[in-house]
Order: C-alpha cells, then sequence, then structure tokens
C-alpha cells in the first residue's frame, strides 16, 4: 500500500515543522486508506491520486491556518466560524470527495431503498360526458 502524502510531499506545506508535518500527512495518509483505499493500490490512477493529494493539502492548508481554540471572530462586519477545531484534518466535504474518487460510476440520481410510487392514472382519464341534464 502506497501513501498518498510522502516524504517529497513535505514541500507542499511550507511553514509547517516537525512533528507537525509528520503528524497531520499521517493522519491525512490513514483518512485516505480508509476512505479511499482505491488511491493507495498497486495501480492506482495517477490523475485520481492528484486530485485526493489537491483535496488533502488544502484541507491541511485551512486546519492550519485556523487560529487555535477558534470557533468564530468577527472583525467589523465581517463574521467566520471556523468548523475544522477539534474536529481532524478532513471535513465532511473533504471526506465525500475522497470517497467519489474511488466510485466506479458516477452517481445517476437518488441511491437507496424506496417504496413504489402511488398511482396517478385517474388524474389523467379523459372525462365522460354527463347525461341527462
Amino acid at each position: 500500500m502506497a501513501d498518498l502524502l510522502t516524504k517529497e510531499d513535505h514541500q507542499l506545506v511550507p511553514g509547517l515543522a516537525e512533528p507537525w508535518l509528520s503528524i497531520f500527512f499521517d493522519a491525512a495518509n490513514s483518512a485516505v486508506g480508509r476512505l479511499a483505499p482505491c488511491l493507495t493500490g498497486a495501480g492506482a490512477d495517477s490523475g485520481r491520486r492528484a486530485e485526493a493529494k489537491l483535496i488533502v493539502l488544502r484541507a491541511i492548508e485551512r486546519v492550519r491556518q485556523t487560529p487555535e481554540f477558534a470557533r468564530s471572530q468577527t472583525a467589523g462586519p465581517f463574521s467566520v466560524t471556523y468548523i475544522t477545531s477539534g474536529r481532524g484534518v478532513l471535513d465532511k466535504e473533504d471526506r465525500a470527495a475522497l470517497a467519489a474518487l474511488c466510485e466506479s460510476a458516477p452517481s445517476s440520481g437518488a441511491r437507496g431503498s424506496f417504496p413504489d410510487p402511488d398511482c396517478y392514472d385517474r388524474l389523467f382519464v379523459r372525462p365522460r360526458p354527463v347525461r341527462g341534464l
């Protein structure tokens, strides 16, 4: 199993020193191994690996730029709420994007178990003429 982020990728996150760099990379590689196992195999598609690397590096940079223990910040009329505080490297959207990279067929609509639809044929029946009026 090949890691998505390797030692050569350390230069892609400037300003992040050890031991944090290794911790972030180990956590990201672990998440990718669980969420998108097709990206860590021997015959992994290089294009999908590049997309995953972009998702993961962007997530690392987002967490790195988030002030410690910040849940919200207000400066003048602008307000920002950080959702990454205490939730690890990848957020919900990152996890979904990584999992979607391994789906073989593109999503073509709703997936799941749905009840049979109601019959609406009676709504489209031609009205019969009324006799005797």
